[in-house]
């Protein structure tokens, strides 16, 4: 009886959600501008051994502060949120403790293809790449799409021959490579059948392409040097994707997600990262970043689903997210992050593990990685 009674009511949630999406685009909000802001972050969901050494937790939460003070300085100087999750967002990307951007996990053949998508919920545009190889930072090619196209994904060369002409730095594909995530996929490869490969899918530079450094915006990001890199634990399938929701003193709400996607997927596999509704929304209610099992968040439109169950159900963020992870998500699926309009965050995990972090305008500022955690 139960079962039916979730299942009428999600019925009516999505009637009522065609019902606006045949609506006019929402207009710009009209906030009346305050000194309230507030942002949130997370590197993944469940992809941390808890007996990892001190110094590999440090690196991680190091990393997680300085992309957090990025989008704080933001928001505190009265920047807007749209800004603030893009510029978190690349500071992830250049970390390669994380599976986006420089530390992005490879596919089945030895490839990285990454996905990233962008939204301002002041007035619901949005944009995102998917399967792009060779975009540096696709968080921005993101954007671009939001901005320079009537469109809101795009996806292979394309997109990166579009994010080209439109000034994003280009790299080759050993920009991506790390030696850590080259032994996962390997180990992956192994455990279904597969052949471990002797090199990735492209050539290495002499050098080897774990000389370059994880970030090359001049200062330290906590990532951690070649050697203690390949030692670092980390579950299998990836995960460590990234993702950021802020709130800004205008009254403006976005979220930002960027990832590599499964370690061993198949080429052309696309999650939930780059698909507005599922991994990243942002409306003028609640802005969510989502970071799991891809498939499962599309299959449940998650993140939109936490915004309609504050609208439609007039749940409070915290029991949104709740819902989602614990009645709708399977065990293990997964995390979310979101921040209300009023400025309130609430961070969530079905997993033991979800690197994150947290800041507003009332001087809250930590970060953290396992959800026991005080």
């Amino acid at each position: 009886m139960m079962t039916r009674t979730l299942a009428a009511a999600f019925l009516i949630l999505g009637l009522f959600a065609c019902n606006v999406h045949g609506q006019e685009p929402a207009k710009t909000a009209n906030h009346e501008p305050t000194e309230q802001w507030a942002i949130a972050i997370h590197g993944g969901a469940g992809s941390l051994d808890r007996d990892m050494p001190e110094e590999k937790k440090a690196a991680f939460k190091k990393a997680l502060a300085n992309a957090l003070n990025v989008g704080k300085k933001i928001l505190a100087e009265g920047g807007t949120s749209l800004d603030a999750v893009q510029a978190t967002v690349i500071e992830l990307e250049n970390c390669e403790l994380f599976n986006a951007g420089r530390g992005a996990v490879f596919n089945r053949v030895g490839m990285h293809e990454l996905d990233a998508s962008i939204m301002d919920g002041s007035t619901l545009k949005c944009g995102a790449v998917a399967m792009v190889k060779n975009t540096r930072s696709p968080i921005s090619a993101a954007r671009l799409v939001m901005e320079n196209t009537p469109h809101v994904l795009l996806c292979g060369p394309e997109a990166d021959q579009f994010a080209k002409e439109n000034g994003c730095e280009m790299v080759h594909q050993h920009h991506f490579y790390t030696p850590r995530r080259f032994a996962m996929l390997n180990k992956k490869r192994i455990k279904i059948g597969l052949k471990p490969l002797d090199t990735p899918g492209y050539e290495l530079p002499e050098s080897g392409a774990s000389s370059s450094s994880a970030s090359s915006n001049g200062h330290d990001d906590g990532s951690l040097n070649a050697e203690a890199s390949e030692s670092l634990q980390t579950r299998e399938s990836g995960g460590s994707t990234v993702g950021c929701v802020a709130l800004d003193q205008h009254g403006n709400l976005a979220a930002a997600t960027s990832t590599g996607g499964l370690t061993a997927k198949l080429g052309g596999r696309v999650g939930d990262s780059p698909i507005i509704g599922a991994g990243t929304y942002a409306n003028d209610t609640v802005a969510v970043s989502g970071t799991g099992i891809g498939e499962q968040y599309i299959r449940h439109s998650i993140a939109a689903r936490v915004a309609m169950l504050m609208e439609i159900g007039n749940l409070e963020i915290d029991s949104a997210l709740e819902h989602c992870l614990t009645k709708v998500l399977d065990p293990e699926d997964g995390g979310l992050i979101a921040v209300d309009r009023s400025g309130k965050i609430s961070l969530q995990s079905s997993t033991d593990s979800m690197a994150r972090g947290a800041a507003d305008s009332s001087g809250r500022f930590e970060t953290k990685l396992w959800m026991d955690e005080d």
